[in-house]
């Protein structure tokens, strides 16, 4: 932490729950300053011994803002802050951004968490024996969840069998999953999203018998159209070259 604050002004305490809507609260303050300081990201710096905390957004060229809060949480989950900055006199300008950001943000926090659309890959991994290529015959629902298949192969390297020095190619067919999960922003929701994705694939393990595993990542909708449905080494799957695979529906 600098402690090199040339003027330091306390402002009026966030009606927030420290200890669970702090983190929440930091985020919204950075992501209303990002427009008006043209900033990219942002960070906290902690004294161990006092508990202080420095908080600061950062420019692309990675310097840190001059003005910043200081944050400092008290018994009971209440919170003192102050404005400050390393400059000699404090800029009018940039202190109002700031003081707006800290307003909405607090403001902010108190909102219905929003829905966040997302999609992510699942699948068979590489069995050790007995490999089986399965192929979700129809569109299915599992709780909130959507699965469809994806319709093309994805090769790759497959486990040793009974030996170390043997390999195999491993063919499986990935099915997509559409699903909500709710958060401030994806960050949040995304830890909501890997746990709906991990309790489906422990379902499906069990119900298929082969080991399920999430392929891709849950990635929300927001930030594009989803997942890409092509992959290196990947083929259209027709009548001819799924005599081989297992079908599979949801009942």
């Amino acid at each position: 932490m600098d402690q090199t604050w040339r003027w330091i002004r306390a402002l009026d305490a966030p009606a927030i729950d420290w200890e669970k809507e702090g983190d929440e609260w930091l985020n919204r303050v950075a992501q209303h300053l990002y427009d008006p300081l043209k900033s990219v990201g942002h960070g906290i710096q902690r004294d161990v011994t006092t508990g202080l905390m420095e908080f600061s957004t950062t420019y692309p060229n990675g310097e840190r803002t001059d003005t910043r809060i200081l944050i400092l949480p008290i018994p009971d989950g209440a919170v003192k802050i102050w404005l400050s900055g390393l400059k000699e006199n404090e800029d009018p300008t940039l202190s109002a951004i700031w003081e707006d950001a800290i307003k909405n943000a607090t403001e902010g926090v108190s909102e219905e968490p929003k829905k966040h659309k997302w999609t992510a890959l699942i699948g068979a991994t590489p069995p050790k024996y007995d490999p089986k290529v399965l192929h979700l015959a129809k569109n299915a629902k599992v709780d909130n969840l959507s699965l469809s298949s994806t319709g093309r192969y994805y090769i790759e390297t497959g486990a040793p069998k009974k030996s170390l020095s043997g390999w195999s190619l491993f063919a499986s067919i990935p099915i997509m999953v559409q699903g909500e999960s709710r958060g401030y922003d994806w960050s949040e929701a995304q830890v909501d999203a890997a746990g709906q994705l991990n309790r489906l694939i422990s379902i499906l393990s069990i119900a298929w018998g082969v080991t399920i595993d999430v392929r891709e990542a849950a990635m929300p909708l927001e930030l594009g159209k989803g997942l890409p449905l092509t992959w290196p080494l990947g083929s259209e799957v027709t009548i001819s070259n799924t005599r081989q695979t297992t079908r599979i529906s949801m009942k």
